[in-house]
């Protein structure tokens, strides 16, 4: 057997398509695995929209970014294995072997999450830690959930939730042991390792405190608290403890953001100067159980707009001044303002705006563009296109080409994947405290800005990691 790792190259042919795109998921795939190029594969699978030539047509193949397979045996030869969304796979792999696929480009996670292949064709698995979960706050944490049940290095012990009869409910779906009200009583189970908290804002702080405490790591739903001093206080935690801490900025697991990152990443327009997203969602029918989102406390630039807000300082980076503007003409009977636009100056001399409704008729967006000097990105997490116009892919007059993106805007099963790959394999988180206590006080220091009618600086907190 060889180590391939990060020399992981792929060839790839097409079986019997007939139609660019629509049929590719559905069409038999050859990957020809082996020690060539690994750009050649990071082209494939991160650029996100290839053009190959099989039989005199042309075919686009889209990337998903689903960090975890399972590779089953498919037939009785050491050539045919189906690839399927799942469970997490080593970076062994012998050299030519032939993996016959319908998920497309999955492979391209190989390289860094691959499989153990034996040479007489039988796959066997990397015995792996399994790890003890509980959730607290059932409504939001539902997704969490979901992404534990998907997830095969992680077995749900514990839910917590005040509505009994909810909680009732989940425990039987979930085939919980441990169902309680008191989130402290979770925290008393050793085989609970790994502690979710959704519950609303106000209580992130208390309940991840608590939960490190207890020697458990955490992952934390957005915003990561409703207020700077919290924030702080969990960061002081995380550092006591040495916790592992993840705060659910789950927009940057949506397909389309993160293939903007890495085109940004990789140069494709050049050198940033001005970014802009937008969180446009109605929340007049989502008032939340006893109307927690109505709670004067809570900042929906930081409530909601944290995603819009998190989004560019992921790209563009930190962000060092605000000046804001904001309104209260949508939901009137709410005690704050339901439109605030903010102007940043980030790091670097680049400029963004962030605006937030949550009063809008509208459908959800977050419709986002990113302008460098050699070229613009257009994108949304709603929508399966992307559009690129850059310098490098045009002769004549400036126009968009369009990338098809995975539609995935709240992809929590991805970010509870790479949250686990991370404790699992002792790595650092990439959206840790330090990420999530930044978005906090960038978000309130517009809200700040609007209320005081002033340039605002944005309290840089903790070390870089």
């Amino acid at each position: 057997m060889t180590r391939v790792s990060h020399t992981l190259g792929v060839i790839v042919t097409f079986k019997g398509v007939r139609r660019i795109f629509d049929d590719l998921l559905h069409t038999e795939v050859e990957v020809q695995v082996g020690r060539t190029s690994c750009e050649s594969l990071l082209e494939l699978a991160e650029f996100a929209f290839i053009r190959l030539q099989d039989n005199g047509f042309a075919v686009q193949v889209l990337p998903f970014r689903l960090p975890h397979h399972r590779l089953t045996p498919q037939g009785n030869t050491a050539s045919s294995c189906k690839l399927s969304a799942g469970i997490h796979i080593s970076s062994d792999l012998h050299d030519g072997l032939t993996i016959d696929s319908q998920l497309a480009i999955l492979v391209h996670r190989a390289a860094e999450r691959g499989a153990v292949l034996e040479r007489e064709g039988i796959v066997s698995m990397e015995k792996k830690e399994t790890l003890g979960v509980a959730v607290i706050g059932l409504r939001m944490g539902r997704g969490h959930l979901e992404g534990y049940t998907q997830n095969p290095h992680t077995e749900i012990i514990g839910v917590c939730d005040p509505d009994e009869s909810l909680l009732a409910q989940i425990k039987a779906t979930y085939d919980a042991p441990v169902a309680v009200t008191d989130y402290r009583e979770l925290l008393d189970h050793p085989e609970i390792d790994v502690v979710s908290v959704a519950s609303p804002d106000y209580y992130h702080a208390e309940q991840c405190i608590d939960a490190m405490r207890a020697g458990k790591d955490v992952l934390c739903e957005k915003p990561m608290t409703w207020d700077v001093e919290g924030s702080k206080a969990m960061v002081a935690a995380v550092k006591e403890t040495g916790r592992k801490f993840m705060v659910g900025q789950v927009c940057r697991y949506a397909p389309g953001f993160a293939l903007v990152k890495k085109m940004v990443e990789r140069g494709e327009v050049g050198e940033l100067y001005f970014v802009e997203s937008e969180y446009a969602h109605t929340y007049k029918h989502a008032r939340g159980v006893g109307d927690w989102r109505v709670d004067p406390r809570r900042e929906p630039f930081l409530g909601g707009g944290c995603h819009a807000v998190d989004l560019v300082r992921w790209i563009a980076g930190d962000a060092i001044e605000v000046s804001a503007y904001a309104n209260h003409k949508c939901l009137t009977d709410w005690p704050v303002n339901d439109c605030t636009v903010a102007i940043y100056k980030f790091e670097n001399n680049v400029i963004g705006k962030v605006m937030v409704s949550i009063g809008c008729t509208r459908p959800y967006t977050m419709r986002s563009v990113f302008y460098g000097t050699e070229g613009t990105i257009i994108c949304d997490n709603t929508s399966p296109e992307l559009q690129l116009c850059s310098r490098r892919n045009y002769q004549l007059a400036p126009s968009f080409a369009t990338f098809p993106v995975e539609i995935a805007n709240h992809n929590v099963a991805a970010e509870i994947a790479e949250f686990v790959d991370c404790i699992l394999n002792d790595r650092p988180v990439p959206t840790n405290e330090i990420q999530g206590a930044r978005t906090v006080a960038t978000a309130l220091a517009a809200a700040q800005s609007a209320r005081e009618g002033r340039p605002v600086q944005v309290e840089k907190i903790g070390e870089d990691k």
